[in-house]
């Protein structure tokens, strides 16, 4: 019973605080025109601290941010009239919305301590001060630190090389909300007048699209915000300029060129006839075959570029004839199951590793196959990437249907292999033939 007792009378002396808002005018602060600054203070557990009006830069213009002491002494009156009524009433609004911010904290603030983290906490959500995830550039790094942990090093490469293009033209800091399809535009011209090209803008703006949907996935952007798709931004495609496919005479004038042997001309020449061969595969495929990869004379393998993607793409069997052996016997330094096919990788190498050496040895190649593109008079630009369209174009011309390509290029989509068809020559020679000509007759 006495227990009892003395336990409800301790329960009586403990403080029962609760957090209060009220508006504070610090006349012990006169400013240089004669007015004193108003704060919003808040006094929990006997301890008061003050956030500024002129701090709040979201308040109603309206409003003061200081007054005279006279005037002052009018709003905080019982009674105040006119034009000190309505600065009361504004006043007030601006406690209960404070106290709302401060009731509605996530996780809720403790009853027994407020602390200098809850005081934090909430002047960060008072004031709508943007924290590191309302920035774009924030997303940009996480996205790419996370395809680098998932060992997607390429796509990691492209989300860095956009971002560092984007921030040629806005700086360091880049709001989310700050993203609009006129600022796109701006963009889009500001590059352009770099002397971008088309698609190089295009994937760099893919790679913006794709930050901006991860942004909104973690709800540091509202839905309305999005500023591509149908009335907002539209991507232009890449597909400007000259195709990269070469003729049928101009593959076989490069086909049959003899560089000198065992040159970087020979080797780069070797190396585009294989990723012909094996139906325009990727060097980032073939660089990474190995001798155990060769079964009956075919080689099957899930495409690099496409194994972390929604459809992930079709497994390709790419077959080993006479020809694409011979080129391998030239080349191969380690006969081994786990040698690689062709010198550019080598056994215990890492994932970033490989993506380096691959990247490297693509440019040292593509630096070849530009004199022998020279030499020939072949197209500029000619280089690795055209091996993959070229024998897209070619296998059309020769008979095979469209399903026939898809299933050989290991796309998922029609429309995709469609993108690898040049059929604008065949175009211009069907309207030339259908325009008559001086010695027509009928």
């Amino acid at each position: 019973m006495f227990a009892n007792k003395k336990r409800l009378t301790l329960q009586k002396k403990m403080p029962r605080s609760r957090p209060r808002f009220s508006i504070y005018c610090d006349c012990r602060r006169q400013l240089m025109d004669g007015t004193c600054p108003l704060r919003l203070r808040l006094t929990y557990f006997r301890v008061s601290r003050y956030i500024g009006l002129d701090l709040i830069h979201w308040l109603d213009r309206r409003i003061p941010t200081s007054l005279p002491p006279n005037h002052w002494d009018r709003v905080n009156s019982k009674r105040p009239k006119g034009k000190y009524a309505a600065i009361k009433l504004a006043l007030d609004q601006l406690v209960a919305y404070a106290d709302d911010v401060l009731n509605g904290l996530n996780p809720p603030i403790s009853r027994l301590e407020f602390s200098d983290y809850d005081w934090k906490r909430f002047w960060n959500v008072f004031l709508q001060v943007p924290g590191e995830d309302a920035d774009v550039f924030f997303w940009f790094a996480r996205t790419a630190s996370q395809c680098r942990d998932e060992n997607r090093h390429n796509t990691a490469a492209s989300y860095e090389t956009a971002m560092k293009a984007i921030q040629e033209f806005s700086g360091d800091k880049l709001p989310l909300e700050s993203i609009t399809p006129a600022w796109l535009r701006d963009l889009e011209l500001f590059w352009k007048g770099k002397g971008r090209k088309a698609g190089g803008i295009s994937v760099h703006m893919r790679a913006l699209r794709a930050i901006i949907n991860v942004a909104i996935k973690a709800g540091a952007l509202p839905k309305d915000k999005y500023p591509f798709g149908k009335y907002g931004f539209s991507i232009k495609s890449g597909r400007q300029g000259q195709e990269k496919v070469l003729r049928w005479e101009e593959l076989s004038r490069l086909w049959f060129y003899s560089p000198p042997e065992f040159s970087m001309e020979d080797k780069a020449l070797d190396f585009w006839k294989l990723s012909y061969m094996w139906q325009g595969a990727n060097p980032a495929d073939i660089f990474r075959f190995k001798n155990g990869d060769v079964q009956h004379g075919r080689i099957t393998f899930d495409r690099k570029k496409t194994e972390n993607t929604k459809r992930g793409g079709e497994r390709v069997t790419v077959f080993v004839e006479a020809e694409a052996e011979s080129i391998i016997r030239k080349w191969m330094v380690d006969e081994s199951p786990e040698g690689y096919l062709l010198p550019v990788l080598s056994p215990g190498m890492n994932e970033s590793e490989i993506v380096k050496a691959v990247r490297n040895s693509r440019r040292i190649l593509n630096r070849a196959l530009k004199k022998i593109a020279a030499e020939l008079e072949l197209p500029d630009g000619f280089s690795m990437a055209w091996a993959r369209p070229t024998f897209a174009t070619h296998m059309e011309k020769h008979g095979a249907n469209i399903r026939e390509i898809q299933s050989a290029l290991g796309h998922s989509n029609r429309s995709t292999t469609e993108i690898y068809l040049a059929r604008e020559n065949d175009i211009r020679e069907s309207v030339q033939r259908a325009i008559p000509k001086l010695d027509f007759r009928e």
